[in-house]
């Protein structure tokens, strides 16, 4: 199962190990947007790195977080947790794109059993005890209502503004405003689709229609 994430860059740690020609390191994120699935180990997972977009185009939508979503060399395996406390959880993501210096991912994301994540009863209460031990040092929160741009590589709008852009305001049109949003969404059924199924169901009941005046 592979499941996109989005996270905002916290910071990278160079790491050197013996016996290898290079120094790789390992990267720091955050999510803050709620993934479509609990992530839990053994999920593969697809990392897009957010920064912060000030779109001043659509007023309408100025109390919404936006954010643009950029591709990351870093996709892999979550294969455990490194800290659990309360409130944040920490992931380790195994980063399986050879081309990058990146080997492990550090995904900090809220603690939220069944909804962010899904760490099973024993890591549930090794993260309560770890509460009281720690008096809940970190706190984060999600972005409930953000809008995420897709930073595809399109060509400019006819009025010179990106595409990309463009395509994603296009389709919050005929949503809901106070959720996520992204070009990946929507299950709308193509207008092609639409006609054809239309002809089939005039087709069958022509042939009713023919079955009954025999």
């Amino acid at each position: 199962m592979s499941i996109i994430v989005y996270a905002k860059k916290r910071g990278r740690v160079p790491v050197n190990k013996k016996g290898r020609g290079r120094i790789t390191d390992i990267a720091y994120l955050d999510v803050v947007i709620e993934p479509p699935l609990p992530l839990q180990i053994g999920h593969r997972i697809h990392i897009y790195t957010l920064s912060n977009y000030p779109d001043k185009d659509q007023p309408q939508f100025d109390d919404l977080k936006k954010y643009r979503a950029e591709r990351a060399t870093m996709e892999g395996i979550v294969i455990g947790v490194r800290t659990a406390e309360p409130e944040v959880v920490e992931l380790v993501v195994k980063n399986t794109i050879p081309a990058t210096t990146t080997e492990y991912v550090y995904l900090t994301i809220p603690y939220v059993e069944g909804t962010t994540v899904t760490l099973g009863l024993w890591r549930w209460a090794a993260a309560t005890l770890a509460g009281f031990l720690t008096q809940g040092k970190r706190h984060m929160q999600l972005d409930r209502k953000a809008i995420v741009y897709h930073n595809a590589p399109l060509a400019l709008g006819v009025d010179g503004t990106d595409a990309w852009r463009e395509i994603a305001l296009a389709e919050m049109r005929d949503r809901e405003v106070g959720g996520m949003y992204n070009r990946n969404g929507g299950d709308e059924e193509d207008e092609d689709e639409a006609d054809e199924r239309d002809s089939g169901d005039e087709r069958l009941e022509d042939g009713r229609s023919g079955e009954d005046d025999e």
